[in-house]
């Protein structure tokens, strides 16, 4: 599953030529680097539960995967978060120069609605997914996550505010996988209400393990500075209330979501597959 849809990211990236090289090198620089892969896996695995993905479904993956990459591309930039490491490897702004890394996050943004506008010409059930991936990413959701992410800098926010910051940061990206999958298999009612459920926690969840290892976790594992958060003065849990309780909150979190793990009846695998990023380190 995940060398088709690293093959089917490379592919869609060599359908898009043009006379000079260097913002589809700066797109491919991103994009190809590697990295979990957790939102076009969340969708893809589910989809995998009941029927094998068909081509469309690793478009529909990967144009997911485009999305969050603009999205950590423009993340890293001076303006935002000024990161120069990512991955492993130096930013992209850091290699191309902040203009084109700002060209490069939005062309990988437009095509990936390029993308899935091609795919539903064939087969108009991902139209209404496009629709939601959109609300995911623009101002309902990742967009405006971040806007507050920066507007909290240096703030004590209330618990539920923080909540929501991250429910939309994170979070809308990575239920959005479940909600699409759901849609896709038909499902209606319990089945799609918990799949929903389970991915709003899950954003949660992890975001404030990126916030705990931020203080806790190694460079080298993580391919990023550590400490940068506090820093900044970023609105997390363990910068605000410290690590002891944002441990605790962490673990709390977890329990939920293995018990709505237990209500969905997911199989062994897929329980697996989530324990997996649950226990994450990196």
């Amino acid at each position: 599953m995940i060398n088709k849809l690293e093959a089917t990211l490379e592919e869609v990236l060599q359908e898009r030529s043009m006379p000079r090289a260097e913002l589809l090198e700066a797109m491919q620089y991103s994009l190809l680097a590697g990295g979990k892969r957790l939102r076009p896996l969340l969708y893809l695995r589910h989809i995998g539960e009941e029927v094998t993905p068909a081509t469309e479904d690793y478009r529909f993956a990967a144009a997911i995967e485009m999305i969050h990459t603009y999205s950590l591309i423009h993340d890293d930039l001076p303006a935002m978060d000024d990161d120069d490491l990512r991955r492993g490897k130096p930013s992209n702004h850091k290699v191309y120069g902040e203009a084109m890394a700002i060209l490069a996050g939005d062309a990988l943004l437009s095509e990936a609605f390029s993308v899935i506008l091609e795919i539903s010409r064939s087969n108009l059930q991902f139209l209404p997914m496009g629709i939601l991936l959109a609300d995911a990413a623009g101002m309902k959701g990742m967009v405006y996550g971040q806007s507050l992410d920066m507007l909290y800098e240096n703030m004590q926010v209330p618990m539920e505010d923080y909540t929501q910051m991250i429910r939309l940061k994170t979070g809308k990206m990575i239920s959005l996988p479940l909600e699409v999958a759901a849609m896709r298999l038909g499902y209606s009612g319990f089945k799609r209400k918990k799949m929903a459920q389970m991915g709003s926690l899950l954003g949660e969840i992890f975001q404030l393990k990126d916030d705990i290892l931020d203080v806790t976790g190694e460079e080298a594992a993580l391919g990023k500075h550590v400490g940068s958060d506090q820093m900044e003065g970023k609105c997390t849990l363990p910068v605000i209330y410290g690590l002891e309780k944002a441990l605790q909150i962490y673990d709390d979190k977890c329990d939920v979501f293995r018990e709505l793990m237990r209500e969905a009846e997911l199989s062994k695998p897929l329980q697996l597959f989530y324990e997996n990023i649950l226990q994450r380190e990196k």
